[in-house]
C-alpha cells in the first residue's frame, strides 16, 4: 500500500508530527513525500507532486482546513481519496486531531472506513471572449472588492438570466462543503454535503433584498464584474488562487467532473461535526 504523506511546515513545525506519523507507518505502508521535504523521513520515497497522487492508493494530510483544500485540487484529478488531520484552528474537514490521528489511520490499514464524495466547482474566468484562468474548487468561488474603500458592482446570472443584481463587498458561490465556510460568516445557509447544489451568498451587500440563492447543480451560474464603483475586482479559488478581475470580466461557474474523496475512519458524521465545531 502506497501513502502520500503531504505535511503542512506552518502547521508541523520541524514536521514533528509528520515524523511521528510516518514512524507508524513504518513497516506497515510504502510513504511517499514531496521531493521539496527531500531527508525528512529516512524511509520514505521523495517524488514529484504529480507523481505522488499519480501513485498513492490514499493521502494523509496534516494542517488545517486549507491545507486540505489545496490538496484536493490534485488529488481530485486522479480520483486519490484523502483525509485530514487537524493541525489547524477549526479543521472542519478533517477527519482527526492529532491526538487521535494514529488510531484513525489505524482503522483504514485495518480496511475500516468509507468515502464519501464531496462535489466541486469549476470556474472559468473570461475576458474579451477568451478563457484566463480556470480552476476547481472544493469550498467555493468568490468575487470579492479590490480595495477597502470601495464595494463592487457585481451580476449573478443563472443560464443567462439576470437574477440578481448588487453593490456589495463581494458574492460567494459556495459548494455544501463551503457553505459552513466564509458563506456562513456572511449570513448564508448550512446545507447538508450530500446535496447537489450551489450557494450563492453576498458579502456585506448594500440591498436589504441581496439574499443567498440555492440553485441546482443543473444551471449554469455567470458572475459578472461591472466597475461602476471600483476599477478593479478579485476573484479567488477556496481562498489561494486568486486573479485580478477588470470591467466586463466574468466568471462561469458550474458543477464540475471530479469530486473529492474524503475519507471517513471514525463513526462521526456531518452534524457531529458541525454541532462540535460551531456550538461554541
Amino acid at each position: 500500500m502506497n501513502v502520500a504523506i503531504i505535511p503542512n511546515p506552518e502547521k508541523d513545525l520541524d514536521l514533528n508530527v509528520t515524523k511521528e506519523l510516518c514512524d507508524y507507518l513504518h513497516g506497515r505502508a510504502a510513504l511517499l513525500l514531496e521531493e521539496r521535504f527531500m531527508g525528512a523521513v529516512p524511509f520514505a520515497r521523495y517524488c514529484p507532486k504529480e507523481t505522488l497522487f499519480s501513485s498513492a492508493d490514499f493521502a494523509i494530510v496534516l494542517g488545517g482546513d486549507g491545507t486540505l483544500l489545496h490538496a484536493a485540487k490534485d488529488a481530485s484529478r486522479f480520483r486519490l481519496p484523502i483525509m485530514g488531520i487537524n493541525l489547524g484552528h477549526l479543521g472542519f474537514l478533517a477527519q482527526a486531531e492529532q491526538a487521535g490521528m494514529l488510531e484513525c489511520v489505524n482503522h483504514i490499514l485495518e480496511g475500516h472506513y468509507t468515502i464519501e464524495k464531496r462535489m466541486m466547482l469549476n470556474a472559468c474566468v473570461y475576458r474579451d471572449g477568451e478563457l484566463i484562468k480556470t480552476a476547481d474548487v472544493l469550498n467555493d468561488v468568490i468575487v470579492s472588492r479590490f480595495s477597502m474603500l470601495r464595494m463592487i458592482q457585481v451580476q449573478l446570472y443563472l443560464d443567462g438570466k439576470l437574477i440578481q443584481s448588487c453593490t456589495a463587498d463581494g458574492l460567494i458561490l459556495a459548494t455544501p462543503t463551503g457553505s459552513t465556510a466564509y458563506s456562513l460568516s456572511a449570513g448564508g445557509p448550512i446545507i447538508d454535503p450530500e446535496a447537489e447544489v450551489v450557494l450563492a451568498t453576498p458579502v456585506c451587500p448594500h440591498n436589504l433584498l441581496a439574499r443567498s440563492i440555492v440553485v441546482p447543480t443543473s444551471k449554469n451560474l455567470t458572475i459578472e464584474f461591472a466597475a461602476s464603483y471600483s476599477p478593479k475586482a478579485i476573484v479567488r479559488f477556496d481562498g489561494a488562487d486568486e486573479i485580478t478581475l477588470q470591467e466586463g470580466d466574468y466568471v462561469a461557474v458550474q458543477k464540475s467532473e471530479n469530486s473529492t474523496q474524503l475519507i471517513q475512519a471514525n463513526h462521526t458524521n456531518f452534524y457531529d461535526i458541525l454541532y462540535e465545531k460551531l456550538s461554541y
